[in-house]
């Protein structure tokens, strides 16, 4: 036993310092603005309300000094301590506090003692700035220390046989019982051999409950037993939130004495803890604090709290100091009396309680508890011990005779921050340590009440030996059997797997952590939530869960604007919950096959024993598959669930992808498994989605998105009215999977940097690509197969023309003011009509075109070229004629093409109209004095009646500096002001060349003075100097500057004589 304690206080120092290190705050010299961007403190608060409040304590809110300003983003919650700073770093005394609720303007604290309320009297009167700073919580390890301290010393008492049982050293004793009279009817077989148990043995009882098998409600009628027996009984669990279920559950349970079965009562219940830690507020009641308020001398209590109260309103009037000195001390008189009657009140309720609830550290014998007898509680229960540190369960074992240790081993042990300290043991738990023990002493729970059974098999097989079964209440249940919930491919499921290998949804990771995203896999959760919410299931029926807190960041959002009541934890902190639907990222997707902390079998035990109707896991199996035990869920899923693939949901999402995963090949002699894919809105439903497996074992290329980021600049400056980057890519991609067989041919309106960047790419793609025509009516047609050139002459033109190297910006500018009116007129009234024509004015869609100029192409089949009158379920897609240029397009483009005819047809008039006045001014007979008249009407210009030319205008103005006459371009090289958000060339990006030096030089001392550099990691902030030292420096350089500005004088009366 020595040699036990030993080793495990020191893995906890370490696991200690690795805390303090992770949550360094306190006296390090740490500024607060690296503190508010790790979210470990609020600054610049005022305190908007104080009241006495939380049985005696001082409740107080934060708010922003700025009115109506939402606090910075932080990641306070509700039970964590907090300490009240000044803005100079200091920290004030007796200042933690608890806090009771965080909203996005406010924060709620809970004080305790008179010291901190005369420290806040002053703060709100003086309105002084606030910084609120979180703090590492050094009760606890005090208090696991003490409690290894004191096990260690234990040789002689009641309690030895018991230490001897838990350690191995004696084995436990079991006795006969009589027929029990179950409190709750609705027991299982197993259930009741498990109270059973738990009532016959003299030391040693361990309920084992996988997920879903209700163990808490073994343990409540354990506990209720145990209380009809006339035993007191103390209930722990290592959290707040487990305490409370119990607590929520005990309260429910009545009973009756064995020598009184007629008589039935409610439990005494006490709940031990700070109220600002007890989550539900109908508990709240039960708090021991709730308990001492209403009791006998209650009335007393409230007098002496009334006074104080009364006290605290005087002082805040600012007497004079006698009278205040008085008044602290009448306030300190009141405060001890106040304590001595409540601790009355507190001992007679505790003695009187069937049941006192407490977490693991709070049932430490100095606290309340050290008002009652050593010996005072007959058996200790602690539920969820497979969650909590050994060390912190023998703060409530120590000195006891008995423990019924409830929980699941295979589930996820404490989390602990020192990975050498888990690795050396301690994170093995005193749960797991007596399983193998004493498994004689163990009873399993078996019948699970929450998963579907094709959910549940996979889990019973691989963690828990083939033994769960599912109550025929859940084993078949559907979300589709939900109210409200329609039935389709989406909720008639119960498991899913959505397979991302080879679709180019690599994992990133965070320059300040080490956590792990995939930004693809959350745009796949984004969708099929979508879809099951559509389909009528309730977003707080959804959770979504990730092993990475960078990624559940990323699905936040995403998610949580939309879906605000949707939870979306990581799976470490959605254990013990349970939802209709689970949707679950493992992010993990890498050429190394690196899977991390995925490889910790309970962890993924957790994350899919959470869902109740419908599992969804999204993943890249090559990755994962590298772990057999994930590969075994990845099996189980091929064989007995459904297998799609990730480009199912990228391509509803526009996620830009250059190919197809691989679907998933089942087992030999398993049910077949086909991808279901779910139409976009406005598109054609395929009877089934192709599978396109890869040719050979080749790297994958680069996706679309690659080749358009690597683009970006061109694709971004002609982005006009005759072309979009993302119909672009979309077009490619469409003709590079879809259409193997099709020749694609570009506007005319292209210029030659667009057909350029459209060659480029296409060769990085490996499509084959060349430009026909000359002039205004040049082209590019590209396509799948080996294509003949129309003719040597255009082959050399485009060989220099469109080259892979870049044209200057001033012979792509020559080129456009070389078109002449009416060659422009015939390229927007005499539409080139080939095979497949990529119209960027018609939405961007790969159509067929007539058969005109069919010979600007390779031969197609009729059919290929043909638009298709139905999809897939047979309904006809509507096709009508243009009244205008009679083209046959289906009615869903008929609006926008429209507006394009209308459009032509506006410039044909009025280039039309420019004609005629032309010709008029030529024709009219001279005039004396009329030829400057009629050069200024030749000179003015046609009035735009076009809101597309008025943007290609503000466009191209875009393109050259803004500095003066400047004519250079800036579309690559240029800059932007960050005073005045305008472009430059390199020549004028100084703001001091341009005109904004001023503005520049504001603007870096206000981020000088916000963050201390000026640059991002541009050196280490200055500190700021204490006051006295600031002073003296001031006083030296003002009797410098002094001594100057005299030298100066004298300097010119001198010059003066």
């Amino acid at each position: 036993m020595d040699e036990f304690v030993a080793k495990q206080l020191e893995l906890l120092a370490e696991e200690h310092d690795a805390e303090i290190q992770e949550n360094k705050t306190e006296n390090t010299g740490i500024p607060f603005a690296a503190l508010k961007r790790k979210g470990l403190c609020i600054p610049k608060l005022r305190i908007s309300s104080l009241k006495t409040g939380l049985y005696g304590r001082t409740v107080t809110s934060f708010s922003s000094k700025t009115a109506d300003k939402l606090l910075s983003s932080n990641t306070f919650s509700s039970g964590d301590v907090v300490q009240i700073c000044k803005p100079t770093n200091q920290v004030l005394s007796a200042s933690n506090g608890i806090v009771l609720s965080v909203s996005t303007k406010q924060v709620s604290i809970a004080f305790d003692g008179a010291e901190v309320r005369e420290i806040l009297d002053s703060l709100q009167t003086n309105d002084n700035s606030i910084t609120l700073l979180k703090v590492a919580n050094e009760i606890t390890y005090r208090r696991l220390k003490q409690a290894l301290n004191d096990l260690g010393k234990i040789s002689r008492g009641p309690s030895q046989h018991f230490v001897e049982v838990l350690f191995g050293i004696s084995g436990p004793i079991s006795t006969a019982i009589n027929e029990i009279q179950f409190c709750n009817p609705n027991l299982n077989h197993c259930q009741q051999e498990a109270v059973r148990l738990a009532l016959s043995e003299r030391e040693l009882a361990i309920i084992h409950g996988p997920p879903g098998t209700g163990k808490t409600t073994t343990v409540v009628e354990i506990i209720a037993q145990l209380v009809k027996s006339g035993m007191k009984v103390l209930a722990c669990a290592p959290s707040n939130v487990a305490v409370d279920n119990l607590v929520e559950k005990l309260s429910s349970i009545q009973i009756s004495r064995t020598v009184d079965a007629g008589n039935k009562r409610k439990l005494k219940v006490v709940r031990i803890g700070h109220p600002a830690r007890i989550h539900k507020r109908e508990l709240h009641e039960m708090s021991l604090d709730a308990l001492v308020s209403n009791s006998d001398a209650a009335s007393i209590v409230r007098d002496v709290r009334s006074d104080i109260e009364n006290l605290h309103g005087q002082l805040r009037k600012r007497p004079d100091k006698g009278t205040a000195y008085k008044l602290r001390k009448d306030r300190k008189e009141l405060y001890a009396e106040l304590a001595q009657r409540e601790k009355r009140a507190l001992q007679e309720i505790l003695s009187s309680a069937d049941v006192v609830l407490a977490t693991n550290v709070g049932a430490h014998p100095k606290g309340p508890l050290q008002h009652l007898k050593v010996d005072h509680f007959d058996v200790v229960v602690i539920d969820e011990c497979g969650q909590a540190l050994e060390a912190a369960c023998w703060i409530p074992l120590l000195n006891k005779r008995k423990c019924i240790l409830s929980g699941d081993h295979l589930q996820l042990p404490p989390t602990i921050i020192s990975h050498k300290a888990a690795a050396a043991g301690l994170s093995v738990t005193l749960l797991e340590r007596l399983v193998k023990l004493h498994p004689k002493s163990v009873a399993m729970l078996v019948e699970q009440y929450r998963m579907n059974k094709v959910i549940m098999e996979w889990a019973s097989k691989q963690m828990y030996d083939g033994k769960l079964t599912a109550h025929q209440s859940v084993e078949l249940h559907l979300l589709s059997d939900l109210p409200n919930v329609l039935e389709n491919e989406e909720t008639n499921i119960p498991i899913l797997l959505v397979d991302t290998s080879g679709c180019d949804m690599n994992e990133s990771e965070s320059e300040s952590s080490d956590s792990k995203a995939n930004e693809g896999e959350a745009l796949i959760v984004y969708e099929h939530v979508t879809s099951l919410v559509e389909a009528g299931v309730s977003p707080g029926d959804i959770a979504v869960i990730s092993p990475y807190n960078l990624q559940v960041e990323i699905l936040r959002k995403l998610l949580q604007l939309k879906y605000p009541k949707m939870e979306i934890k990581s799976v470490d902190g959605f254990q013990g919950r349970e939802k209709e639907a689970v949707v679950l990222s493992l992010v993990r997707s890498n050429d190394k096959r690196e899977i991390g902390f995925l490889a910790d079998n309970r962890r993924l035990n957790v994350a899919i024993t959470r869902a109740r109707r419908h599992l969804a896991v999204v993943c890249d199996t090559d990755t994962v598959n590298n772990h057999e035990f994930i590969k075994s869920l990845v099996d189980y899923i091929t064989e007995h669930g459904e297998v799609r693939t990730g480009f199912e949901y990228g391509n509803d999402v526009d996620l830009d992808m250059d190919c197809f995963a691989e679907l998933v090949t089942p087992k030999a002699n398993s049910k077949s498994v086909k991808p279901k894919t779910k139409p976009r809105a406005g598109t054609k439903e395929k009877s089934s989605r192709e599978t396109v497996k890869p040719a050979s074992n080749k790297t994958l290329t680069p996706s679309l998105e690659d080749y358009k980021q690597r683009y970006q600049s061109t694709l971004q400056f002609y982005s006009t009215e005759h072309w979009d980057s993302r119909d672009f890519c979309d077009s490619l991609a469409a003709l590079n999977i879809k259409r193997q067989h099709m020749n694609l041919v570009f506007d005319t309106k292209l210029n030659s940097a667009e057909r350029k960047a459209v060659h480029e790419l296409c060769e990085e793609i490996g499509l084959n690509h060349t430009s026909i025509g000359e002039g205004p009516e040049r082209q590019v047609i590209v396509s799948r197969v080996k294509m003949t050139e129309p003719n040597d002459h255009a082959s050399t033109k485009d060989s220099t023309e469109d080259s892979p190297s870049v044209p200057s910006e001033s012979d792509v500018m020559h080129k456009e003011e070389a078109s002449t009116c009416s060659s422009i007129e015939k390229t927007l009234i005499d539409d080139i009509k080939p095979d497949v024509v990529i119209n960027f004015e018609d939405t961007g869609k790969v159509k067929p075109a007539s058969s005109k100029d069919a010979n600007v192409t390779t031969s197609l089949n009729s059919a290929e070229l043909a638009p298709k009158s139905s999809n897939s379920a047979g309904d006809a897609i509507p096709y009508e004629s243009c009244e205008i240029c009679g083209k046959n397009l289906p009615q869903t483009n008929m609006d926008l093409h429209l507006m394009h005819c209308a459009r032509i047809l506006r410039m044909k008039a009025s280039m039309e109209a420019s004609k005629k006045t032309d010709n008029k001014i030529q024709s009219a007979p001279k005039k004396k004095g009329g030829a400057g008249k009629n050069k200024k009407q030749k000179q003015k210009e046609p009035q735009k009646d076009d809101d597309f030319e008025i943007l290609n205008d503000a466009i191209a103005s875009n393109r050259i500096c803004c500095h003066g006459n400047c004519s250079s371009y800036v579309t690559t090289t240029g800059q932007q002001c960050a005073v005045c958000k305008r472009m430059f060339c390199l020549k004028h990006s100084l703001p001091e060349v341009h005109g904004c030096g001023s503005g520049a030089r504001t603007q870096a001392r206000r981020q000088i003075s916000r963050d201390g550099v000026l640059y991002q990691g541009g050196g280490v902030p200055d500190r700021k100097l204490p006051a006295d030292k600031r002073a003296a420096l001031k006083n030296k350089l003002s009797n410098k500057v002094k001594t100057m500005e005299d030298s100066r004088r004298s300097a010119q009366k001198n010059k003066s004589k």
